[in-house]
């Protein structure tokens, strides 16, 4: 056999994730005998991810192991053991693995590797979302699995709907745009493939927006429920940019009334006032809070600009709905009036040949009566054809 010094690269580079296994470890479900003059062998295997698999050839010095990936078209020499195994498989593993004796191929696994559903970087998802009013929410339940999962979107226990806006499913997300307080629930993403499911809850806050003008005064009330928790009322601020998220530790900027706890006022408002009040209240009870988010703007909207906009669009569809249906009208009434009069100019030429015959005939009687006028007492004959 020729030796090739490239698969002595390729079986170093896979050595710490393959091994060569001892023949008395194989199970008899995964190793048949193979004879040099029996037909080549072709084996589908399926295992599913982290399990073991070993690849079992002739016993002879001479096998050479070739693996071709899934993705590629072109086979690379990988070891020279009889049996070739690889421990802890990953869905990387799966292809093609071809045993060749002196050049003879001998051979074939096609090695599936199954992998339960499950999410990816699910540490980076937060179980507690809090939006303002207005803004636009994204719930992201990235997974992988194989077979690739389906995902299933689902607001406390029931298909998800909006009555203003819709949803829209972007493969693993779930975004939402112009949020109303309706919003608020438990959003649930179900994934799922034949060999696991997994879900994830978010819990999603949309808060109505405090809006005040700029240079105005605006005050923001403690609801009752909170304020009873006296004698501890303390409130705190964060910037507009901050993702405010209800686990996260309240350490904005501390703000205080002195006279009325449970009310906060701001004079002059300006744009750096723009953010997320939270009202935290505290007793020997416990702790609790209520927060709410300040809109700074130039000029106050008039409330009719500021309807959903599917009135909006409901109003262009129904204004192009009833154009339509006119110029649809109006055909009708142009090809009507237009056949009745191709109908009438037909009638009109019917009958001018009509009249043009009748002329002719009446001219052609009279000349052949005056052409046999010897007696003028005989009466008209009709010539005979």
């Amino acid at each position: 056999m020729i030796f090739r010094p490239w698969s002595l690269v390729a079986v170093t580079l896979y050595a710490l994730h393959t091994m060569a296994v001892d023949p008395t470890d194989i199970s008899k479900d995964t190793v048949r005998k193979i004879s040099r003059n029996s037909e080549p062998m072709r084996q589908a295997i399926e295992k599913i991810a982290s399990e073991d698999v070993v690849f079992s050839c002739l016993d002879d010095e001479s096998v050479e192991w070739r693996y071709r990936s899934a993705n590629s078209t072109e086979f690379k020499a990988m070891s020279t053991a009889e049996n070739f195994g690889i421990k802890n498989l990953t869905v990387k593993d799966e292809g093609v693995y071809a045993c060749y004796s002196q050049g003879k191929f001998i051979a074939e696994y096609n090695l599936t590797v199954l992998e339960p559903a499950h999410f990816v970087n699910a540490g980076k998802m937060p179980r507690i979302v809090v939006k303002p009013a207005g803004n636009m929410a994204q719930l992201k339940c990235r997974a992988g699995g194989n077979p690739t999962p389906n995902i299933t979107w689902y607001k406390n226990g029931r298909e998800p709907k909006r009555h203003y806006g819709e949803y829209r499913q972007n493969h693993w997300s779930l975004l939402m745009e112009d949020l109303v307080t309706d919003d608020t629930g438990n959003y649930t993403c179900v994934v799922c493939n034949p060999l696991a499911c997994v879900n994830f809850t978010y819990v999603m806050d949309v808060v109505a927006n405090v809006t005040a003008l700029v240079n105005s005064t605006v005050q923001l009330l403690c609801p009752q429920l909170v304020a009873d928790l006296e004698p501890f009322v303390e409130w705190v601020f964060f910037n507009s940019s901050h993702d405010f998220q209800n686990d996260t530790r309240l350490e904005g900027r501390k703000l205080k009334n002195t006279l009325k706890p449970e009310e906060l006022e701001i004079s002059n408002v300006t744009y750096d006032d723009e953010g997320w009040y939270v009202c935290i209240a505290a007793n020997s009870l416990g702790r609790t809070t209520a927060k709410a988010y300040l809109s700074v703007v130039d000029v106050l909207s008039d409330p009719q600009e500021s309807k959903p906009s599917t009135l909006k669009i409901g109003l262009i569809i129904a204004a192009v709905t009833a154009c339509v249906f006119l110029l649809l009208f109006y055909i009708c009434i142009y090809y009507r009036q237009k056949i009745k009069r191709e109908k009438r100019q037909k009638m009109i030429a019917i009958e001018s040949a009509r009249s043009a015959m009748i002329t002719q005939w009446t001219k052609k009687v009279i000349i052949e009566k005056m052409s046999n006028a010897e007696d003028v007492s005989e009466p008209l004959v009709i010539p005979q054809k």
